[in-house]
């Protein structure tokens, strides 16, 4: 008749197990939000990037090259359906080189608009293409005119 068993014991790795196991999904939870909060624009799946495509959230109105004072001038709209975007990449090509650009809420010279805008970059050689890019996803590109 000496079968009780220790419970106590047993109580407290069951204890100790839970209290790790909080900790994990704790630190697993607080590693996902840090993420989403230092880089937003990481698309959730190939889909959103489909969607984007099929119906991007901005659009390139007039994009051309100014050779007087060697600028590019893109003008942009937002479209009215579109989904918030915190930030937006401008790739600018020229036949052998390309630059980047960003423009959003962390940016203190760019902001991005609700309605039409004109963005200026500077450039001392022609620029060929616009593209305009979210995360990894280009949804819009354009070829560069001469103004």
């Amino acid at each position: 008749m000496r079968n009780i068993k220790n419970n106590k014991g047993l109580s407290q790795i069951i204890t100790t197990l839970l209290i790790i196991l909080i900790a994990i999904i704790a630190i697993t939870l607080l590693w996902v939000v840090v993420k989403k909060i230092t880089n937003p624009e990481i698309l959730e799946s190939p889909k959103q990037c489909l969607d984007y495509q099929s119906y991007p959230p901005y659009e390139i109105t007039s994009s051309c090259y100014n050779q007087e004072t060697k600028e590019t001038e893109i003008k942009i709209k937002k479209s009215l359906t579109s989904e918030k975007i915190n930030s937006l990449k401008f790739v600018i090509s020229s036949k052998t080189d390309s630059s980047s650009y960003i423009c959003g809420k962390n940016c203190n010279n760019c902001e991005l608009t609700t309605a039409s805008k004109k963005y200026y970059f500077s450039s001392d050689i022609k620029t060929t293409e616009i593209k305009l890019v979210v995360g990894d996803c280009v949804f819009e590109s354009e070829e560069i005119k001469v103004c």
